[in-house]
């Protein structure tokens, strides 16, 4: 995992990413922080890139990529952001190089194998509870019973998925045709996934929900509680006729079948105007960033909802069996209506709350980096992120986010401004790598260091 933040407004975009990247090869995770998911995605125009998530595209690594993008532009500059991020996407599908056939196969098999591992897990846990239950009604089941138990729990878990999946959207440029064209070019590897990862199919109309599940693994994208593989890419800063930044999102899975699957992350895009002056856009792990915004914890807000959701179900029952002059059947007409009027208090309520987050702690905010020169955004930029990281410092939790912090800065005047970034080599030892990547040192110091690496990218 990772944290990263773009902070805009009219003079500037300032982009920051920590340095840790989760390496997981059969045993324990490993953390490693020294990882680069900050970049210029062109030597000649106010551009910048990040990533997140998956670090590499068809085991091609990200930066592999974005470098030979850089390559490729050279000197071409495009209207705006979103033309940029359009070549972008345009690139990543027609290289050669980065999906070959077999590469392809590849990136099949993993996804299908990671997903139906996934789904054997949700089946097992859905079993442990069924079993269980079955266990507080009589002795313990026969084997057939337990097999008939383990059927059950593996239909209810797929018929689940089948149905996250059907209400899903397809990817961009993808639809119900590029699905079943998929299960008919991959249909000895999602053979072969489904059974490793599930055994034998159960019945046959599970075998066909699972074949039709990949179809849609391949082509759309489902709200899932775990990852696919995707990577995250934010292109920020200035197309040539915008003079207030931008911010396009994506998110990129692979290709398979010569498709490209791909979508806009439009919730986590923008852009300034005239109208809006200021945005702070939070990505990955972004749950400390939120409560300096919001006021509030995220999950802790949660956990609240939850809460007064209870007690408002519960409250209109507990009020009117307490009444003992009402007649049963006067008391389940008061609940009804009780009932009604709780949810219309828990939708009061919780808007109520949305409005006091965005006018007391999101707008002040906002309005006073609107407001910011453009020297300052890194400063907050990089603090946001420093404070994700702390949180996993002193949390227990594994810390998946942390290590030195790249920001850029990046303006329509002074174009694209490294702040701080670090490099894994000493820089008096590699003169030859700033002066054949055109980097001119606007600080006069020299030595290792991130604190001394603010570059101009050109």
């Amino acid at each position: 995992m990772t944290a990263e933040i773009a902070i805009m407004n009219r003079e500037a975009v300032a982009l920051a990413a920590d340095s840790a990247v989760t390496i997981s090869l059969g045993g324990a995770p490993r953390v490693y922080a020294s990882a680069n998911k900050l970049f210029a995605l062109s030597r000649h125009q106010p551009i910048g890139v990040m990533i997140y998530g998956n670090s590499d595209f068809m085991t091609v690594p990200w930066e592999t990529v974005i470098k030979l993008y850089r390559a490729r532009l050279a000197g071409n500059a495009y209207s705006t952001v979103e033309e940029y991020a359009s070549d972008f996407i345009s690139f990543v599908q027609s290289e050669h190089a980065l999906a070959s056939e077999d590469n392809q196969e590849a990136y099949v098999r993993r996804t299908l194998s990671t997903y139906y591992g996934r789904l054997q897990q949700e089946i097992e846990v859905e079993f442990g509870a069924l079993f269980r239950q079955k266990l507080q009604e009589e002795p313990m089941p026969t084997p057939q019973e337990t097999s008939e138990l383990f059927g059950d729990a593996a239909q209810a878990v797929i018929d689940r998925h089948h149905q996250l999946w059907r209400a899903a959207k397809y990817a961009n440029t993808m639809g119900a045709a590029n699905a079943d064209s998929l299960r008919k070019q991959y249909r000895k590897t999602i053979r072969e996934t489904k059974e490793s990862a599930l055994g034998a199919p159960l019945t046959a109309t599970t075998s066909r929900k699972l074949t039709r599940l990949a179809g849609w693994v391949l082509s759309k994208y489902a709200d899932l509680p775990f990852s696919l593989g995707e990577t995250g890419v934010v292109i920020a800063g200035f197309g040539a006729d915008q003079v207030f930044p931008a911010v396009q999102s994506l998110i990129i899975s692979g290709i398979s079948g010569g498709k490209l699957k791909y979508k806009h992350d439009k919730g986590k895009s923008d852009e300034i105007s005239a109208t809006s002056g200021a945005t702070v856009i939070p990505y990955a792990q972004d749950e400390m960033v939120r409560s300096f915004m919001e006021g509030i914890e995220p999950d802790y807000w949660v956990d609240m909802l939850r809460a007064v959701r209870k007690l408002l179900d519960e409250f209109p029952s507990t009020f009117v069996n307490s009444i003992q002059w009402v007649t049963e059947q006067e008391k389940e007409r008061f609940i009804q209506g009780a009932a009604r009027a709780s949810e219309d208090v828990f939708e009061v309520f919780n808007e109520e709350f949305n409005n006091i987050k965005r006018t007391r702690y999101v707008d002040p905010v906002v309005t006073t980096i609107a407001s910011m020169p453009k020297s300052e955004l890194p400063a907050v930029a990089e603090a946001l992120v420093n404070l994700q990281s702390f949180k996993r410092r002193v949390s227990g939790e594994q810390e998946t986010v942390g290590g030195p912090i790249d920001v850029m800065l990046i303006s329509k005047g002074d174009g694209l401004v490294w702040i701080q970034r670090k490099h894994y080599f000493d820089r008096e030892l590699n003169p030859h790598y700033f002066q054949s990547e055109g980097r001119e040192v606007i600080d006069g110091n020299s030595g290792p260091g991130i604190e001394q690496t603010k570059e101009t990218v050109r």
